[in-house]
């Protein structure tokens, strides 16, 4: 059985509480960072649209043609994850969770393991889904950006860091957030994808002029939409970083503006969301630009607990549920990597 319980027998009380080592919740989901596109099955078609309009002098007679219509479709098809491990409540009998067990030898059920340990699982799988959602490459990506010729100079190729990311992303079932921006959803970088700016390796010291290179690199129509403000993605390290360049810098206008009440940080206007992307890495988004696509989010809430077969007491628990992630119109995201 995998359960792992390093366990003193019960000889006196025991303390209420079960602590878990979760120190950070799925702020993805709880706060609504990104668009959710539920009931989501299978090969549901994404259109996003970019146009040409060129203005001509009239003419009584048949004008000419001029601009362009571009419309593109993106196929997405959420693939099926599960979480699933066994156990045996036989091995708690000697435990801290036998106190809640019924009298009699068949009795071996623990409400309170069932309550704070299990339920406990949940926030587990609810992190490794963002973690995939914003970091994952499949395999396939990463021997094909291994493959490119990096860049640096050309803001159309790939560049050594965007390589280096990718190489060291988490496989996964399928692309997530950034490594779609950086092997855009065409197989490669183009012209039209992302905005793209080189980083280094960002410090409570440099933090404002780094940040200062992603916000002006930004397209002005992005930054200027009062209707769809754009976020800043930022990993959760730049908190403190923020925190401690403040401090360093307290006499002087160009700093972060922190809401201490609420805990909410912004620059220039714009409010940063910490999010598990790698560190030295910078997103700025509209939140409905990047799609959770799903059957249902709250699948990653429902754990199913139940023995494995009725002549034995082994039990398993299990989570299922469709995830996916889709970037729309790239020319409007800007990624900042180092």
């Amino acid at each position: 059985m995998a359960l792992t319980y390093n366990k003193v027998d019960i000889r006196g009380v025991a303390f209420k509480d079960v602590l878990g080592e979760v120190l950070f919740s799925n702020n993805t989901l709880e706060e609504g960072l990104v668009t959710f596109a539920e009931d989501i099955k299978a090969n549901t078609i994404f259109t996003d649209t970019g146009h040409t309009v060129t203005l001509q002098q009239y003419t009584s007679g048949a004008p000419t043609p001029m601009g362009n219509i571009g419309i593109q479709d993106t196929l997405v098809t959420p693939k099926k994850f599960t979480a699933y491990d066994e156990f045996n409540m036989e091995d708690l009998r000697t435990g801290r969770f036998s106190r809640d067990m019924k009298p009699g030898a068949w009795n071996m059920t623990s409400t309170e393991f069932e309550a704070a340990v299990l339920n406990g699982i949940t926030p587990y799988v609810s992190l490794a889904a963002e973690q995939l959602f914003w970091n994952a490459a499949t395999a396939a990506t990463k021997a094909a950006v291994a493959a490119l010729t990096a860049d640096d100079t050309n803001p159309a190729a790939i560049s050594t860091a965007q390589q280096a990311y990718v190489a060291a992303a988490p496989v996964g079932l399928s692309d997530g957030i950034i490594t779609k921006l950086i092997f855009n959803n065409w197989g490669t970088p183009s012209v039209g994808a992302r905005k793209r700016v080189i980083g280094t390796t960002i410090t409570s010291a440099n933090i404002f002029v780094e940040y200062g290179k992603a916000y002006t690199s930004t397209p002005p129509v992005v930054l200027h939409n009062k209707i769809d403000k754009p976020f800043i993605y930022a990993p959760y390290s730049h908190l403190a970083m923020i925190n401690q360049f403040n401090s360093a810098n307290t006499y002087k206008s160009d700093v972060f503006v922190v809401d201490m009440v609420n805990q909410r940080y912004f620059f220039q206007g714009l409010e940063i969301k910490f999010v598990p992307v790698p560190e030295n890495c910078i997103l700025i988004s509209s939140k409905k630009h990047l799609v959770w696509c799903t059957d249902l989010t709250d699948d990653l809430l429902y754990v199913e607990i139940m023995k494995k077969q009725n002549n034995a007491d082994d039990m398993f628990y299990k989570f299922v549920f469709l995830q996916e992630c889709h970037v729309r119109n790239q020319k409007f995201q800007t990624l900042y990597l180092g």
